[in-house]
């Protein structure tokens, strides 16, 4: 063998065992770790898509958990007596005329509902016809009371028309039809009420005294005191008020024009009230201050160890600092009425670095008064909160105004921070 048939011979085994290397190689080594890794990405999408599932299966599962809780009670007795005994209520705090009002229940539907296990069907539907004579002013206050209530309940049908003249009645009087369907799920609660129960209020309250309010709730047409996320009518919110502006039998409501004075308006005061400190004492006693850089004016807030809440506002006067006894109390009042920019603010807790305020609601406190007239120093109202605002420190009111509160994250914030006041507070406004 010459020496360029050597060379040949050399550059051909090299040809070969460099091919038949990269064969190996790709076959035992690379193509394996490709397909590990299309296999792991696979596996991850399954992954993900699994977890958007149980994400998905667990948001039905609380909205069917909200839904259980505001269907009608397990027995169907019980749900037929007591919802007849709340619509009648409601018609009569809606001013119905009472020798009007008949509520008549239909017998129990469970053909129409789907089936779960075993041919079982997944609801029952019990339906109503309510017969009422009353202007169109009270059938709004009905709409508004019925769809504030947390239960599975809908109208159906609504029927108007004009009631006959001749009998002394008002000439604005409506005969009213009314179908009415509600709903008891198949693994409803087994509860002794008709409306549910706040899980808050029979923890503090017990279970006897939440249950009389929810009874007195039936029975007196004012409905329920507790106010649930899921309430059905709650987003969008429903103008029932704007049907009189349509009135088709009598036409719409003649509307007085009256002259109104221009009040000049001062500048809205929360973008200039700041939380500025917090402080702790080894005592117990718990203190913030506030600060409005728009009138120099300071609030102070005092939570005594017992759980007494005061407030106090503080105006400078021949360079002293003078307490203003008519905005003093239980509240933070800022602005004027005359100026267009007055303002309440109820401390319902003081917790670490943050002060929970609320926005009052006088309507709902007057509701809620004969059920927290039953609990120990009327503290119902605390524990059903309104819209409620977290505030931090160092931030000025405006930004705490911007994102309320879930009712849910209200009452934990109430019961952890132990900041509740008892009904005696220092007397001021």
């Amino acid at each position: 063998m010459n020496p360029r048939e050597r060379t040949l011979s050399v550059i051909l085994i090299g040809f070969i065992l460099l091919g038949g290397g990269g064969f190996v190689g790709y076959t035992f080594v690379l193509g394996p770790i490709k397909a590990q890794d299309k296999n792991i990405l696979a596996l991850e999408a399954d992954i993900a898509k699994k977890l958007n599932r149980r994400e998905a299966i667990q948001s039905l599962q609380e909205d069917y958990e909200k839904s259980r809780r505001m269907s009608l009670p397990l027995d169907i007795d019980l749900s037929r007596r007591e919802y007849e005994m709340q619509i009648s209520g409601l018609l009569r705090r809606s001013r119905f005329a009472v020798n009007t009002i008949a509520v008549a229940a239909r017998p129990v539907d469970t053909k129409s509902a789907p089936t779960i296990d075993r041919k079982k069907p997944a609801y029952s539907k019990l339906s109503f016809v309510v017969a009422a004579k009353g202007d169109e002013a009270s059938l709004i206050d009905f709409l508004n009371l019925f769809y504030r209530q947390p239960l599975l309940h809908q109208i159906r049908n609504l029927s108007l028309s004009r009631t006959a003249r001749g009998d002394g009645r008002s000439r604005n009087e409506l005969d009213i039809s009314i179908t009415i369907e509600t709903v008891v799920l198949s693994d409803a609660e087994n509860r002794s009420t008709l409306l549910p129960i706040s899980a808050e209020t029979a923890l503090i309250a017990g279970a006897t005294v939440a249950h009389r309010v929810d009874v007195i709730a039936v029975e007196s047409g004012k409905g329920s005191p507790y106010r649930y996320d899921a309430a059905l009518a709650d987003s969008p919110p429903r103008n029932y008020p704007s049907i009189a502006g349509r009135n088709i039998f009598f036409g719409a409501p003649v509307v007085e024009k009256t002259v109104v004075e221009t009040v000049p308006r001062e500048a809205d005061l929360a973008p200039y009230i700041k939380l500025i400190s917090i402080t702790h004492e080894t005592s117990g006693l718990v203190r913030a201050e506030l600060w409005d850089s728009f009138n120099d004016h300071e609030y102070r807030i005092g939570v005594q160890p017992d759980g007494i809440l005061s407030v106090d506002m503080f105006y400078s006067l021949g360079g002293r600092r003078r307490r203003d006894s008519d905005r003093s109390g239980r509240d933070i009042y800022i602005g004027s009425e005359e100026t267009g920019n007055y303002r309440r603010y109820q401390v319902v807790a003081v917790s670490g670095d943050d002060v929970v305020i609320q926005v009052p609601d006088d309507v709902r406190d007057v509701n809620l008064r004969f059920g927290g007239s039953l609990v120990v120093g009327g503290a119902l109202p605390t524990f059903v909160p309104g819209r409620c605002y977290v505030w931090h420190m160092g931030q000025m009111l405006k930004t705490a105004l911007e994102t309320p509160m879930t009712s849910k994250e209200a009452r934990q914030a109430i019961l952890t921070s132990g900041g509740i006041a008892p009904p005696k507070v220092r007397e001021g406004r």
